[in-house]
């Protein structure tokens, strides 16, 4: 049974963490959310990040674009919650959303 409060949308999508390592280095990369809800997101991340660690995340949902309807850019402040090393030296990052913004008009 989900035990989540808001649906969540399993879907791959480009994204660009910003946020510090675990060895405390700053860093800026691209990365996939593998899910997504209105209170929190699962991403894939090459570098190992710590519990309560804070990260920026620009990710870009399914929108068709149209005059309407333009495509969108989401912006997030979270917080780590847990991550998950994987046998390919990938972590799954488990993020609580803080913030958010939406952004219309995005050339991508």
């Amino acid at each position: 049974m989900e035990k989540r409060s808001a649906p969540r949308i399993y879907q791959t999508l480009p994204a660009m963490v910003v946020g510090v390592d675990a060895n405390g280095e700053t860093f800026n990369t691209d990365s996939e959310l593998d899910n997504f809800s209105s209170g929190g997101l699962y991403l894939w991340l090459g570098r190992h990040v710590e519990q309560g660690a804070k990260l920026f995340i620009t990710f870009w949902p399914p929108v068709n674009r149209t005059d309407d309807y333009p495509a969108m850019e989401v912006e997030v402040h979270g917080i780590v919650l847990r991550t998950e090393p994987q046998h390919d030296g990938v972590y799954g990052v488990a993020v609580a959303i803080e913030h958010e913004r939406a952004l219309s008009n995005v050339s991508h």
